[in-house]
């Protein structure tokens, strides 16, 4: 019988969903608890998840987008760099950014004094932290092989991580593990719990399934780092980087037929997946353009409401090591 990883909740207690992935076109389940609210996908005991991490999921030459947007995402790389110092309360230490792909982030932290380590799984992901900008980047399949020593890292960054981990609880306590007593844990995940989620579940941007093999919600996410071994520092849903996209978004996705295709014709790499037709995609690329503009209002507004009420796209927690 079917149940969750995380409570002994039968079948009956768990809600399903169908999403597709955007790069195969292979459909996938996604199980909710009712319960705890984590969700997972379901994913075949021999899942190979190389299969679904192509050269062109990283884009071209490590670019993933056009160039404005590009642009700002170095600049909220840098903002992330600020607000681990902040959070942190050091000027500078040992940092551990997991799953650091490019490495902007870091680059950033290094060129502030901190001595900066990124983790990622595929060299590819990594190429131009390395190559380029000489960060010190560990390619391995589980953080576990990476040989840190205990207490190794004043700070410890997970950016959108957590949920592509095959055992997110084992992770955990591998991280804690490596973290000195008294470090910041920042963890950020997309928020499965949130308004626009819960618009269109299988089809939300951020459900990226089967890269994304849990899904947390903000209270399930504050239930796991908030108990006896973490003090709180912060807790909430805002997010300029995902969250205003990712409810303009859910809301293009009520009228056009292909999902998410604002987001597929702002990357590199245009082409359309299996199952998507010419026309389809010709349709979708005019509704997106017909009403991106008054999605992109309501969605300011929509998603400003959902952060007042913890419901923003983004679940983001920071706590210490007690």
């Amino acid at each position: 019988m079917k149940s969750c990883l995380t409570c002994p909740h039968p079948v009956q207690n768990l809600r399903t969903y169908h999403a597709r992935d955007r790069i195969t076109g292979e459909v996938f389940e996604v199980e909710e608890c009712l319960a705890c609210a984590l969700s997972r996908t379901r994913v075949p005991e021999d899942f190979d998840a190389g299969k679904y991490y192509p050269p062109m999921y990283y884009g071209l030459k490590n670019k993933r987008f056009v160039g404005a947007v590009e642009t700002a995402i170095r600049m909220f790389r840098h903002r992330r760099a600020r607000q681990l110092q902040r959070w942190s309360g050091l000027e500078t230490g040992r940092v551990l950014d997991i799953g650091c792909g490019r490495g902007l982030m870091l680059a950033k932290l290094k060129e502030n004094g901190w001595t900066a380590v990124g983790t990622e799984s595929s060299s590819a992901a990594s190429e131009y932290g390395r190559d380029v900008l000489g960060l010190d980047i560990k390619i391995a399949a589980e953080l576990a092989d990476c040989g840190f020593e205990d207490n190794a890292f004043d700070a410890v960054a997970l950016w959108h991580v957590l949920e592509h981990q095959a055992r997110p609880f084992e992770f955990l306590t591998e991280v804690r593990r490596i973290l000195k007593p008294g470090g910041v844990l920042i963890a950020e995940v997309p928020n499965f719990g949130s308004w626009q989620a819960g618009m269109n579940k299988g089809r939300w941007i951020y459900t990226e399934v089967p890269r994304h093999l849990f899904h947390f919600s903000f209270g399930c996410l504050r239930d796991i780092l908030g108990a006896g071994q973490w003090e709180m520092i912060y807790a909430g849903t805002s997010s300029l980087e995902f969250g205003f996209f990712g409810m303009v978004q859910s809301l293009l996705n009520c009228f056009s037929p292909e999902e998410n295709c604002l987001f597929k014709l702002l990357g590199r790499n245009r082409s359309r997946p299996p199952g998507v037709s010419r026309f389809v995609r010709g349709v979708s690329v005019v509704m997106t353009f017909l009403f991106l503009v008054p999605c992109a209002v309501i969605g300011v507004i929509l998603e400003g409401l959902s952060v007042l009420t913890a419901n923003g796209g983004a679940a983001r927690l920071i706590v210490r090591k007690i």
